[in-house]
């Protein structure tokens, strides 16, 4: 049975925009079995050190369900192109200390190393400080993920603790360290003050994007 591509069921709401992309809140109407299947890619899976198993379309919705969409968000990147989904992105949000941990991944095979998150990179880190009041945001990355690594560390994130043998990995069988980054306001307006010409590179990744 084939699947059917993750459309967006409604582009109310939008969170922010990039020249080629939009975000918006995840709800159980934007589940759908083509989203299920991005778990049992190995890259996905990996990524997540979790066992490469597709979810069910019921397995989807109970797990948008489950975002309060306050303290725990759950948000998508959408192709304006065709208003499908591309991306799955985690917020928690902890607002006593301004303080928010978010990781994404990349779920359509065709987007992925295509300059997706780099596009989004300065628009959403000015949405969580500027509009959010964010006074820092966390994030953490296994040590076997080093295009996260890379990228982390080259857009002002600082590695702050590496918490060793932290899990199993499922794909190696082997323990494996997760390492611990944080990015605070002035950091990251001071990364933006030395870097204006990578960001006006990152700015649209159209050139790479998959043609539809």
């Amino acid at each position: 049975m084939s699947v059917k591509p993750a459309f967006a069921s409604s582009t109310a709401q939008i969170i922010l925009e990039t020249p080629n992309f939009y975000m918006r809140k995840l709800s159980p109407s934007d589940a759908s079995e083509r989203i299920g299947a991005w778990f049992e890619q190995p890259e996905v899976a990996e990524g997540l050190n979790a066992e490469p198993i597709r979810k069910s379309l019921a397995e989807m919705q109970g797990w948008l369900a489950g975002f309060d969409q306050h303290t725990n968000r759950v948000n998508g990147m959408f192709d304006k192109r065709n208003n499908m989904l591309v991306t799955l992105g985690n917020s928690q949000f902890n607002w006593e200390i301004s303080r928010v941990m978010m990781n994404i991944v990349v779920g359509e095979e065709s987007y992925r190393h295509a300059g997706v998150i780099l596009e989004a990179t300065v628009p959403v880190r000015d949405f969580y400080f500027d509009e959010m009041k964010m006074k820092v945001i966390t994030g953490t990355a296994l040590a076997t993920n080093r295009p996260i690594l890379a990228f982390m560390e080259s857009t002002g994130f600082t590695r702050m603790e590496t918490l060793k043998n932290f899990k199993t990995s499922k794909h190696t069988g082997k323990p494996v360290d997760l390492h611990l980054y944080a990015l605070t306001r002035e950091a990251w307006a001071d990364w933006k003050s030395r870097n204006g010409d990578t960001i006006e590179a990152i700015r649209d990744c159209s050139a790479r994007l998959p043609v539809l």
